[in-house]
């Protein structure tokens, strides 16, 4: 590709949330570039100050 639309990159954003709370447990971001290839990526997690559902647990892997 040619032209400034080669330079493009993208940021995708994943929030993983507790529930019935809406609490962010995780947050994940990843940069591409217009092939699509991650150029980085990163997650952290939050303590939410609260028991995880055990549906959350199961469908994140994410655990308390």
């Amino acid at each position: 590709m040619t032209g400034p639309r080669h330079n493009l990159n993208f940021l995708v954003l994943d929030l993983e949330m507790n529930k019935p709370s809406g609490k962010i447990i995780q947050l994940g971001w990843a940069i591409t570039n217009i092939t699509g290839a991650i150029v980085e990526s990163q997650s952290v997690y939050f303590n939410p100050q609260e028991t995880l559902d055990p549906f959350i647990i199961t469908l994140t892997g994410i655990q308390q």
